[in-house]
C-alpha cells in the first residue's frame, strides 16, 4: 500500500485474514458476503450528513464497549466459579478435614428450608462427609439474620453423634474491629464451638454470657456474637430433628459426580 494511503475495505479484509482468531470465526467462504457487508456499510456512512456520522460513531462505540465487557465476563466468570469452589471446599476441609472422609462434599449435598428464624434467609446447604460410605459429618449453611448490620452467613459442621466439629463465619457486614473479630482470621473466638453439643453446654446455657449463657461476648459488641450463638445453636437443634434425612445414604457422588438429593 502507497505511503499515506487511507487502508480500504480489502487491504483491512487482508490484514485480520492473517490472524488465526479471524480465520476460526470466519470461513473462506463468508469472506465474499463479509466483504459486500461491510463495503455497503461504509458507502453509507459516508452518505450521511456529520452529525449523523458522529452519532453512528458513537453507537458503534457504545455497543464495542457493551462487547467488551460481555467478552470480559464470559472469559472471568468459569475462573471466578473455580475460585469460589475452591475457597468453599477449603472452608469445609477446615472444618472436617479430607482425611475425615472419602467422598466429594461439594456433591454429595441436600437443598432444605432453613431452621427458625434462618428459614427467611431461604433454603440452607448441607454439605455431607461420609468414610467408605458411612456419615461422618454434615456441614450446614446457616444463617443469623439479627447480625449488627445484617445477615451473618456461617458453616456449621455437625458430626455423626451430635457434636460440633466446628463453626466459620463466611460473610457478614458487622464492624470492623468490634464484630468482625467472629472471623477467625482476627480472633479464635469462633472456634470455642468446636466440641460442643445440646447437652455442652445445656439448651437453657446456649446464649452469651450476657444473657446468661456460656458463651463471651466481645468489648462494645454484643449483638454479633449473640446472633452467632443461636445461629450455631439453631444448626444444632435442626440436626438433631433431622438428622435421619441429613446423613441419609444418597447416590455415590464419586460414581456420578452429581448432586444427590434424598
Amino acid at each position: 500500500m502507497a505511503k499515506n494511503a487511507k487502508p480500504g475495505v480489502d487491504w483491512l479484509l487482508l490484514e485480520a485474514r492473517r490472524a488465526s482468531w479471524w480465520r476460526a470465526l470466519f470461513p473462506s467462504r463468508a469472506l465474499a458476503g463479509l466483504r459486500q457487508l461491510i463495503a455497503h456499510a461504509v458507502k453509507l456512512y459516508a452518505g450521511l450528513a456529520p452529525a449523523s456520522q458522529a452519532g453512528v460513531l458513537l453507537g458503534i462505540l457504545s455497543f464495542t464497549g457493551m462487547g467488551l465487557v460481555g467478552l470480559t465476563h464470559w472469559l472471568t466468570a468459569s475462573i471466578i466459579a473455580e475460585q469460589e469452589r475452591s475457597a468453599l471446599l477449603q472452608s469445609l476441609h477446615a472444618l472436617v478435614p479430607a482425611t475425615q472422609h472419602d467422598n466429594d462434599m461439594l456433591a454429595d449435598t441436600l437443598e432444605l428450608a432453613g431452621p427458625g428464624a434462618a428459614a427467611a434467609a431461604g433454603p440452607i446447604t448441607v454439605y455431607r462427609a461420609r468414610k467408605d460410605g458411612r456419615p461422618v459429618a454434615a456441614v450446614l449453611t446457616a444463617a443469623a439474620p439479627d447480625g449488627y448490620n445484617g445477615t451473618i452467613r456461617l458453616l456449621v459442621a455437625v458430626r455423626q453423634d451430635g457434636t460440633l466439629a466446628g463453626a466459620r463465619v463466611v460473610a457478614h457486614k458487622e464492624t470492623p474491629g468490634l464484630g468482625d473479630l467472629i472471623e477467625e482470621a482476627k480472633s479464635d473466638w469462633i472456634c470455642v464451638f468446636s466440641g460442643r453439643s445440646l447437652t455442652d453446654p445445656d439448651e437453657k446455657r446456649w446464649a452469651v454470657k450476657r444473657d446468661g449463657g456460656a458463651f463471651d461476648q466481645f468489648t462494645g459488641a454484643t449483638i454479633t456474637p449473640r446472633a452467632v450463638v443461636r445461629a450455631v445453636y439453631r444448626s444444632l437443634v435442626y440436626f438433631r430433628d433431622h438428622q435421619d434425612e441429613l446423613l441419609a445414604a444418597g447416590a455415590d457422588p464419586r460414581a456420578s459426580g452429581g448432586t444427590t438429593h434424598d
